[in-house]
């Protein structure tokens, strides 16, 4: 092998020969965001210049990320396979799809991927939360989804979509049919490094319905988890509450939901009795601006407590808060059950409308960013650089 090879490639990854055509390549895995399993695309690099090429299983090729400073037909898999090349310049582009599903769209080979998978029952907000918090996301590092300055959104007609959601103060439940990973790209240029930051909603009914067998073959993966409790589940809280102004909420029950998402990923992940994971877990409350919980974990009274009984410690305050808050209203059994499977763990009041739901009206959230800006610091050096957290 030759030793000076390593600079043909923006990994430090072991690099190989084809035996038969002499050109040297790596292996990544990446993760399909439709079937979310794993899928492994070999990397070429000319041997002429510095670009890059990634093969998919069905032999198609796709041009990489990489810098193209010169593409001359020396190289076999250049002239065999490069629409740049003047063999082949009129070949119309290729796209790289999983083997699996034949999902048309792959993540970015050279962006490090970040994952975050929501977890919640059917209606709980989980769309709402994530338009949210796109839309934030989108308007403090990309100048809005427009510009989005420095980013690559993936699939761009599902923020479109979302964007559409938050400006009419409305949201589309999540089934099978529309669960999907919602993916940025961080570009490479002089102020940013490559990285893929994706997050994966999914349907209710994967907690609720212990007859729903498909796999969630990214809960092996996922750097960390959001889960979303509705407090309008609890009749209780409906009862202190005039219903009128929530008249979509979520039907599952918390518990169930809960002690559903902890078997399976007990079971996807290999956990054994009595063992626990070290997997980040932001424990969400949504619809806080719901006068009872208002009352209880608003802002201001959050900010109080923080201030009275916990030196300004604003994630202390909270996880006391929002856990007594969770046991007085009956879900004590999804707590214990995220707090004997998990380690890590913080509460998050949230409210990701800002308001009663309201056809025109654009949502004002607030308490979104911080429960994904806390697993972004505890598990990703790359986009706690890049957004300097």
């Amino acid at each position: 092998m030759n030793k000076n090879i390593n600079h043909k490639f923006n990994s430090s990854k072991k690099v190989y020969r084809n035996k038969y055509t002499g050109d040297y390549y790596i292996d990544v895995q990446r993760h399909c965001p439709n079937c979310k399993r794993e899928v492994k695309l070999r990397i070429y690099a000319c041997r002429d210049c510095s670009a890059e090429y990634h093969i998919s299983h069905n032999g198609e090729l796709i041009i990489g990320q990489g810098r193209y400073l010169s593409c001359r037909p020396h190289s076999k898999i250049c002239k065999n396979y490069c629409k740049y090349c003047n063999g082949c310049r009129d070949r119309p582009p290729l796209r790289c799809e999983c083997p699996r599903c034949r999902h048309k769209y792959l993540p970015s080979y050279d962006a490090p991927e970040f994952c975050i998978q929501l977890v919640g029952g059917s209606n709980s907000g989980k769309t709402t939360f994530l338009a949210a918090l796109w839309h934030i996301y989108l308007e403090k590092y990309g100048k809005g989804i427009n510009a989005a300055n420095g980013f690559r959104l993936e699939p761009a007609e599902y923020f479109e979509m979302l964007e559409r959601s938050y400006q009419q103060g409305i949201s589309e439940a999540t089934s099978q049919r529309n669960a999907i990973s919602s993916c940025v790209i961080h570009l490479d240029n002089a102020k940013r490094d490559i990285q893929q930051f994706s997050i994966y909603d999914i349907a209710g009914e994967v907690f609720s319905d212990r007859n729903y067998d498909v796999q969630q073959e990214q809960f092996a993966y996922c750097d960390g988890f959001v889960v979303i409790i509705d407090p309008i589940a609890v009749a209780q809280v409906r009862d202190e509450n005039d219903i009128n102004d929530y008249t979509v909420f979520s039907q599952d029950d918390v518990n169930d939901v809960i002690s559903g998402f902890c078997e399976k990923f007990s079971a996807i992940r290999g956990i054994k009795t009595n063992e626990q994971s070290n997997v980040p877990i932001s424990v969400v409350i949504t619809k806080v601006d719901i006068k009872t919980v208002k009352r209880r974990l608003g802002r201001p009274k959050v900010q109080t407590v923080a201030n009275n009984l916990y030196k300004g410690d604003l994630l202390v305050a909270r996880d006391e808060m929002c856990r007594e808050y969770l046991f007085e209203i009956g879900l004590n059994n999804a707590v214990n059950n995220i707090e004997a499977m998990f380690t890590n763990i913080h509460y998050f009041p949230v409210s990701a409308i800002g308001h009663s739901a309201e056809f025109g009206k654009p949502y004002d959230p607030w308490g979104v960013f911080e429960a994904i800006e806390w697993i972004i610091k505890e598990k990703s050096e790359g986009l706690t650089k890049i957004l300097e957290l």
